[in-house]
């Protein structure tokens, strides 16, 4: 594999940035050098995607979603997982795991009922394409 380095910007912008299906090995690596702060609680959003659909969610997700998410307070990084079985109807599955600083980090950005309406309304053309689960807790142990 070869050696790459994120430019000075941050490693979370530059991970958003790229494709994953274009550079897989470049994703891969970033999230290894990426710095990963200890998260007091975790999002995980699990989601399946029909095929016709996945290259549209992929690229909503790496197009600015991920990357907005991330900024709100409290939010420390992302990283996303290709979960290596396919659902029944041989649908693809993620998740995004998110680091987050507290409990009370999370509880505000669930509150921001606009920011969600807008996520809403970025995902509807493919909406019926797509399943999502999110679960949320504190970190244990």
């Amino acid at each position: 594999m070869p050696s790459r380095r994120a430019p000075a910007c941050s490693s979370r912008r530059w991970t958003s940035a790229i494709s994953t299906r274009s550079k897989p090995w470049l994703h891969l690596e970033l999230a290894f050098d990426a710095p990963m702060k200890e998260p007091g609680f975790f999002l995980i959003v699990r989601f399946w995607v029909a095929p016709q659909a996945e290259a549209q969610v992929i690229d909503w997700l790496d197009g600015g979603h991920v990357a907005e998410v991330v900024r709100q307070p409290g939010f420390l990084w992302c990283r996303r997982i290709r979960l290596a079985e396919k659902d029944a109807n041989g649908w693809s599955g993620y998740s995004m795991i998110y680091g987050i600083a507290s409990k009370e980090d999370f509880e505000g950005y669930s509150a921001n009922k606009l920011l969600h309406e807008k996520f809403a309304r970025e995902r509807a053309s493919f909406e019926k394409q797509l399943r999502i689960d999110r679960f949320a807790g504190p970190v244990e142990g």
